[in-house]
């Protein structure tokens, strides 16, 4: 069932693990195994390919149709510290009675030709989203973003609501000047003939009858 808009947070800041250990991700019903992580591979001309492998297994009894991750990755170019954060999306299968999953593997373009000399140290993975048909768990990053954009978004909307009220009241305002003003008017010129109507008075005559209020409403 759907729980606070369909969002269930599950805490899932992890240190940073030496390379190739498992990551466990916990969910509300079980928990994401990952598995054999990677980043960096070498091609056959000696060139660093920025690809990110890993293999992901299901340890809950359901489907997971999204599975959103951010990967944590330290490692060295040539001796110097380096850190990328790569994000990954996948999906799982669900059973009850077997595990399972799937192998991710995937370059980042935007790393191309930037880790040549480059090698991996540490990985780890956090939870951005996982959802299915029935649920949805972020992470606590990704909650902490939706809490600020929920914030944003209703700030932008008590703005648009007293823009609205300003102009609601601008307007109910210009139009009572006019009401007043069509009923002085009026009382000036109901009595006269209109050949008798200064030019000024005729225009101000036919604005009001315009608006219908000509004798006032």
């Amino acid at each position: 069932m759907f729980r606070c808009a369909c969002c269930l947070i599950v805490a899932t800041a992890f240190a940073a693990i030496m390379y190739g250990d498992d990551i466990s991700i916990p969910l509300e019903v079980g928990k994401i195994l990952i598995q054999d992580a990677h980043f960096i591979r070498p091609d056959l001309d000696g060139k660093s390919i920025p690809e990110l492998s890993f293999r992901i297994e299901n340890h809950t009894p359901l489907p997971w149709w999204t599975i959103e991750l951010q990967f944590q990755i330290t490692g060295r170019c040539n001796r110097e510290p380096r850190h990328w954060s790569v994000p990954a999306t996948t999906s799982l299968g669900g059973d009850e009675d077997h595990v399972v999953g799937n192998v991710y593997r995937e370059t980042d373009n935007s790393l191309e030709g930037k880790v040549d000399g480059c090698r991996t140290e540490a990985i780890s993975a956090i939870l951005v989203k996982a959802q299915n048909g029935t649920r949805r768990i972020v992470g606590p990053e990704q909650a902490k973003k939706e809490a600020a954009e929920a914030a944003r978004q209703k700030r932008l909307a008590a703005e648009r609501q007293l823009k609205e009220d300003e102009q609601r009241a601008k307007a109910a305002e210009e139009r009572s000047k006019i009401r007043a003003g069509c009923a002085l008017i009026y009382q000036s010129t109901a009595n006269k003939k209109v050949s008798d109507l200064t030019v000024k008075e005729a225009t101000r005559v036919r604005g009001c009858q315009a608006l219908g209020l000509y004798p006032p409403q």
